[in-house]
């Protein structure tokens, strides 16, 4: 097992951790990478992951109570815990850090005030603009709300846009009047979106895990301008982020359950060819469940397993 206390790599002295969790390091073949470790077996601690006002969330959502936790200046802190599975979803907008309790048809900020409540699985989809959806509809930070044709997994803005992914039934995307239908059955199109410029067309990028494919859709008709694929869920979480610094965006792709512990794939340029991200985590599951970026970091989330702690791996860009 990984040692609960750990060092910051460079650092001569051992940090004091938190009570009940830890910061361990990895010695990795491309960057330092600094790795956040859960006490517990089977939290979940990892599932979602998020940055906001400079600091690292992470929902650790499953057992009796969901819990979030706070990584701020070589510190951890429990900002949250409560019923419903608190922490199962993550979004930063510009004012708040939106958090998801969807058993509790609950949506809180990171003081534990709510932000919308009361229609039921709220917050099963969130975007960074406060974007919340439930299972039948969906609500902006503004109040404005709309029904969809199957339940939401997914929601992504880009600029006026409010695109709602449905990994489940006929309809995988809906942009206002406009669907793309399943491309195949049972491909969960639409579990994960972001969004991006592919051959100088604005695009939505649409994670189909269950078919190990992404696919690029065009936002003016939907029509599909590019796709990749791969094993292991590929696309259960995706990102867009420049991690090579040549100032052009990337395209970062989790596979929790490529191999024995998970992977995550990159494609520079948004190119079809992968490259692999080599990742120093021993005794990580789950590697490549939830994926973010602010640009200066990614962070990806391994929620572990029943006998395996969860643990948050952050990698310093560029790389």
């Amino acid at each position: 097992m990984v040692p609960l206390f750990g060092q910051i790599l460079g650092c001569s002295s051992p940090v004091d951790p938190p009570t009940g969790l830890s910061l361990v390091d990895r010695a990795p073949l491309q960057a330092p990478i600094a790795t956040l470790l859960s006490p517990e077996f089977d939290d979940g601690f990892g599932s979602a992951v998020a940055v906001h006002d400079g600091d690292v969330w992470v929902g650790a959502p499953h057992g009796s109570e969901g819990r979030l936790y706070r990584w701020s200046s070589d510190q951890m802190t429990l900002a949250l815990s409560g019923p419903g599975r608190l922490g199962s979803h993550l979004s930063s907008t510009d004012s708040t850090l939106l958090v998801s309790a969807p058993l509790a048809d609950r949506v809180l900020d990171h003081t534990g005030a709510d932000i919308q409540a009361g229609e039921p699985s709220m917050g099963i989809a969130l975007s960074r603009r406060g974007d919340v959806a439930w299972a039948s509809g969906w609500r902006t930070s503004d109040g404005t709300e709309g029904s969809s044709p199957g339940r939401p997994s997914a929601l992504h803005r880009d600029g006026s846009l409010l695109a709602i992914g449905m990994a489940h039934g006929p309809v995988a995307l809906a942009i206002g009047e406009m669907q793309l239908m399943r491309p195949q059955p049972g491909d969960e199109a639409g579990f994960s979106m972001t969004s991006a410029d592919i051959d100088g067309q604005r695009a939505w990028i649409v994670g189909s895990p269950a078919a190990n494919r992404i696919l690029a859709v065009s936002q003016d008709d939907l029509s599909i301008l590019r796709e990749w694929n791969g094993t292991g869920r590929f696309g259960h979480a995706i990102a867009v982020a420049d991690l090579d610094g040549d100032d052009r965006e990337d395209l970062v792709v989790g596979a929790p359950f490529d191999g024995v512990s998970g992977n995550v794939v990159w494609f520079s340029n948004m190119s079809t060819t992968p490259s692999p991200l080599t990742i120093e985590a021993p005794d990580a599951q789950g590697i490549g469940t939830a994926l973010v970026t602010d640009g200066s970091r990614l962070i990806v989330g391994a929620p572990g397993s029943p006998i395996t702690a969860g643990q948050v791996i952050m990698v310093p860009l560029p790389l």
